[in-house]
């Protein structure tokens, strides 16, 4: 073998014309040292993989084979400390792990920061001037603020679809490697055979015993190292990042920062952000990769980590970004500062002329779809729902709950799969409405009409020539749009906040959908069981999807839940599992669901005041409000403390009596007004 083919096959190839120059070939190369390599000028990255290269090629002798013991703690071919530490680290837990459900768990979180990573270095390189192409970013926007496991797969395809210089071996891994293995070989694929509903037994079938987890670790083993295997070329980048002092240090493997030779052709100030290198090319992760020190904020007490480290995107929250940081006890999430926000918001969000402008009334579509991915649980009644809908092709469906029960997500989803199934069907549409009180602009008879009467005509779904009156009263603009439309064309309408409609209209059910029942058109719609609302559902004989309202959710989507967004703390809560004849228990899961009542907003309280680091032990034993309104109380107290107290009040106030939506400087300048 030639030195030229040894370093091609290891991705090394961009190295060869040093060696040619000093006429070293492949005996010579052989017989280097570490300090021979820092003669030649190669910086401490590529001087650990050279190093690593070498030792590979001295075998074994005979006798160290016989006497060597296999080691579960490996994955034949990979070389942990070459990886990204994004995916070593994970892939290390895995490799460790003894317990079998802990072991699916860390398996789970390798192919999602493997994915992660692949699309954050792809957004880097594509990204010019802090913007993606437009059309890239209308692929993206609605998924990337709340990314589950399949979105990042989604965004990989979408990415990869693209030529890169960078990363060109992704678009082959993409399709030809990850997808067979996320979705298995026929759809929908069961936790035997697609990676995906793995994932989703583990997250939302309720406890898992040893024994059926070992069963499905067997199955899983081999695939999923094989999958690591072939992503052996991401060894041959280099994750390097900057610290507060302004040392450089690489951030591959699982050994923690090492010294890093300053980076050529970058920014003088780099510190903050993280950067990729590989053959002789850099991109910036910022604001998507971090090197910082991690930050949770906190109503009693804000904390921050005492060592930089590397940090991933996980999700966009209200105020902040949401990352994940690596090997930081304490530390399972972090935020960000507001510059990473505003660097975010220009990369996903589309300029003005990019948007479709010629709509007055606005949908909601990117909302809705957040909170259908959001949704976590509720499966059986979203098939009951779904199954109840679909028996008939006109109607009327009523969906009632008491407050914060879960009924707009339920809707969101609803509205997201009925979207998605219908996609390819162009007999098929679905539209959406939320009505809600304190959205002027949009909470009224004559606004729903228009967005009903703009999206008929944008959809090419009613007769040629057909115009609707625009002056006309919105029942009667409304049923010259569902007149006109083609005869062979079906609606599926989702409206949501039917009881807020019903205090500023009380006329609106009856005039609106229980007065415009048409062929093919399905009017669903959600809101609180109010008398007046009930009543006038059964007289109208609308179809009760859940009889006696949106049922409480079950302990297993409660710990779905939870699984769900505590990160690495999950490991400690999946130790408290016990079993016994009725199944798996966890003992805080428990405690949540019976104090929760089956409310999802008590269960995001108690998420909250895990990731801030207030319930660690998960024996059943911490000291949980008994209630929702208990959390409430404790909430408030909570910001009766510092200066929070003197501007809660008035902010709320402000908030209550505000007509629309109010932005942070609109919030800031009335404060300053009023000397607060």
């Amino acid at each position: 073998m030639k030195l030229e083919q040894l370093l091609k096959e290891h991705h090394l190839s961009e190295h060869l014309s040093v060696f040619e120059a000093e006429d070293i070939d492949l005996s010579a190369f052989l017989e280097l040292s570490e300090d021979d390599f820092k003669e030649l000028g190669f910086k401490m990255g590529p001087r650990k993989k050279l190093l690593k290269l070498i030792e590979a090629q001295y075998p074994q002798s005979q006798s160290e084979k016989e006497t060597q013991i296999p080691s579960s703690n490996a994955i034949s071919g990979v070389d942990i400390e070459q990886l990204p530490s994004f995916i070593a680290l994970p892939l290390q837990e895995y490799l460790e792990e003894e317990h079998p459900v802990a072991k699916l768990w860390a398996a789970c979180d390798t192919v999602e920061m493997l994915l992660r990573y692949l699309v954050i270095a792809l957004i880097a390189e594509q990204q010019k001037d802090g913007k993606l192409d437009p059309a890239l970013v209308k692929q993206l926007n609605e998924v990337i603020e709340s990314p589950t496991l399949g979105a990042w797969f989604v965004m990989a395809q979408a990415l990869t679809a693209n030529d890169s210089l960078f990363l060109p071996e992704g678009r082959d891994y993409s399709e030809n490697i990850l997808k067979p293995f996320l979705y298995g070989p026929h759809k929908p694929g069961s936790p035997e055979s697609s990676f995906l509903r793995l994932r989703n037994r583990l997250a939302h079938g309720g406890g898992l015993s040893r024994s059926e987890a070992q069963r499905l670790l067997d199955n899983w083993q081999e695939p999923f190292a094989q999958n690591i295997r072939q992503a052996d070329w991401l060894a041959s980048c280099n994750l390097i990042g900057q610290d507060a002092s302004g040392d450089w240090f690489c951030l591959d493997g699982i050994s923690g920062a090492v010294p890093y030779d300053t980076p050529a052709n970058l920014p003088e100030d780099a510190r903050g952000s993280l950067w990729l290198s590989r053959n002789k090319q850099i991109v910036q992760l910022w604001p998507l990769g971090v090197y910082d020190f991690a930050k949770v904020s906190n109503l009693e007490k804000p904390r921050q980590s005492i060592v930089p480290a590397p940090m991933i995107y996980c999700r966009k929250e209200d105020l902040c970004l949401s990352y994940t940081p690596l090997a930081l006890e304490g530390f399972c999430h972090s935020e960000s500062d507001k510059e990473e926000v505003e660097a975010f918001k220009k990369l996903f969000t589309l300029d003005i002329s990019d948007r479709k402008t010629s709509f007055m009334i606005q949908d909601f579509d990117k909302d809705l779809l957040r909170d259908a991915r959001n949704m976590v649980g509720r499966q059986s009644e979203l098939e009951q729902a779904k199954d109840k809908i679909l028996t008939k092709e006109q109607g009327l469906w009523w969906i009632s709950g008491k407050p914060g029960m879960g009924k707009s997500f339920l809707m969101a989803s609803l509205f997201s799969d009925f979207r998605e199934d219908t996609k390819d069907d162009p007999k098929q549409h679905v539209l959406a409405y939320r009505f809600r009180a304190g959205d002027d602009q949009r909470c009224s008879r004559q606004a729903f009409a228009t967005f009903v009467d703009e999206r008929l005509r944008d959809l090419g779904i009613v007769r040629k020539g057909f115009e609707a009156i625009k002056d006309a009263k919105a029942d009667e603009r409304l049923e010259q749009c569902f007149n006109g439309m083609e005869l062979d064309q079906h609606l599926t309408l989702f409206l949501d906040g039917i009881d807020e409609m019903h205090r500023r209209d009380k006329t609106f059910l009856e005039d609106i959908p229980c007065k415009l029942r048409f062929p093919r058109i399905r009017w669903v719609l959600a809101g609180r069981p109010e008398d007046t609302i009930e009543q006038s559902m059964l007289e109208n004989a609308a179809q009760q999807v859940f009889p006696d309202g949106l049922p409480p959710m079950k302990e297993t989507d409660i710990r779905g839940m939870i699984l769900e967004k505590i990160g690495p703390l999950r490991k400690r809560l999946l130790a408290k599992d016990e079993e016994n004849e009725a199944g798996v228990i966890n003992p805080f899961i428990t405690e949540v669901t019976k104090c929760a009542d089956g409310l999802p907003l008590y269960a995001k309280y108690v998420i909250g005041d895990v990731l801030a680091g207030k319930y660690r032990v998960f024996d059943g034993n911490e000291d949980l409000p008994e209630s929702l309104h208990a959390y409430h109380e404790e909430l408030l107290r909570r910001l009766g403390i510092g200066d929070l107290q003197a501007i809660i009040t008035p902010l709320a106030a402000l908030l209550a009596l505000a007509h629309e939506p109010l932005s942070e400087e609109e919030i800031f300048a009335v404060f300053v007004y009023r000397k607060l």
